[in-house]
This record gives C-alpha cells, sequence and structure tokens, in this order.
C-alpha cells in the first residue's frame, strides 16, 4: 500500500512541473475577430496570407455581405443596392453602380424608411437561380424583391417588426418563391 501512496505522489508532483498552456486568455480571437474588436486579424493566419485583389470605393454603411450572379456582384451599402459587373477572370468592369428605377432613372434608395429615415442594411441578399431574383430585407422591416434579368422590383410592406436582421431563404416551389425572413424587435429609442 505504501508504494501506492508513493507513484500517486510522484504524478502529483510531476503535474506540477509541466509547462502552463500554451494558449493564454489573450490569444482567443473574441467579438469582431480580434481581441481589439476591429473585425480585422493582422497577424498570418494558416499557410498562405490573404491580400486584397481588388476593391471598390466605398459604397456606405453596411453590415451585409454581397453576393454574386451570373458574373455581377451585388451589395446592399449606404442607402442603395450595388452591382458591379465582373469579367472572365473575376475583375471588375467599371465602377459600382446603384440600382435605378427605369422608368423614372432615378437610384432606389432601399434602405431609406418611407419616413425618410436611413437604416443601415443588415439583411444579407439571397438569389432565387429559378426566377432571377435577389430577395433582402431592410431595417424598417421590408422584404425587397429586384429581379436582376428585366430589372424591376418590388416591395412586400411585411407587418412584423423593424429590422430584417437575417439573410432571406428562399424555397423554390411549384412554380413560385417562398421567402422565409428573420427579424428583431426594436431595441429601445429605436423605431422604424
Amino acid at each position: 500500500m505504501n508504494w501506492r501512496r508513493w507513484v500517486a505522489g510522484g504524478l502529483v508532483f510531476s503535474l506540477f512541473l509541466l509547462p502552463g498552456p500554451a494558449a493564454l486568455a489573450e490569444d482567443w480571437i473574441t467579438k469582431g475577430g480580434s481581441p481589439q474588436r476591429m473585425s480585422t486579424i493582422s497577424d498570418p493566419q494558416g499557410l498562405i496570407e490573404l491580400r486584397p485583389y481588388w476593391e471598390t470605393e466605398p459604397l456606405g454603411e453596411s453590415a451585409s455581405q454581397p453576393v454574386v450572379v451570373n458574373g455581377v456582384i451585388y451589395h446592399l451599402a449606404g442607402s442603395y443596392l450595388w452591382r458591379l459587373d465582373l469579367d472572365d477572370l473575376q475583375r471588375p468592369v467599371g465602377e459600382a453602380v446603384a440600382v435605378s428605377d427605369p422608368v423614372k432613372r432615378k437610384r432606389v434608395a432601399f434602405n431609406v424608411a418611407p419616413g425618410g429615415a436611413f437604416i443601415a442594411p443588415q439583411s444579407s441578399p439571397s438569389y432565387s437561380p429559378q426566377t432571377g431574383i435577389l430577395y433582402f430585407g431592410t431595417g424598417y422591416g421590408w422584404l425587397w424583391a429586384y429581379h436582376t434579368r428585366e430589372g424591376w422590383f418590388r416591395p412586400a410592406e411585411l407587418d412584423l417588426g423593424c429590422p430584417i436582421v437575417g439573410s432571406p431563404i428562399v424555397i423554390h416551389h411549384q412554380g413560385r418563391d417562398i421567402v422565409v425572413v428573420a427579424d428583431r424587435p426594436n431595441y429601445p429609442g429605436e423605431e422604424c
């Protein structure tokens, strides 16, 4: 019995001699992608170093992600839905252009509420390849449909609260699109 105590004591003592953990609290990536919450990581992360291939001029405030549809990038930023054509090598052709009303020949401010307040986009667009329609939500609770081939657009004035924060889910069934969106309640002081 005595030798078991010596072995157990030796194991406990050897655990105290082991080096500390390699990953300390300041090494963990936090909200925003870095300990400074800057949404960027400047040090190399893996086998390759990422660098910009190309970039556009600033288009406006946005929390949404762009989507590529048939060689065109669509992005909600600022008040508008922007489109940027790409060549065969995925390089931009010209500058980003805001989607315009084909009749009025005026840019459509999708992210401006009917009362005139700008609300930064939080919903990334979703595309239905069967119908050619791009769906996206707004900060004032409307779902928009933009036809990428014909250029028309229509709002669905949903009475579901503000804002639509998630990317719409598009289900194509029996020749039509069924679109599911997510909203969240208003924060105090936030109104549509």
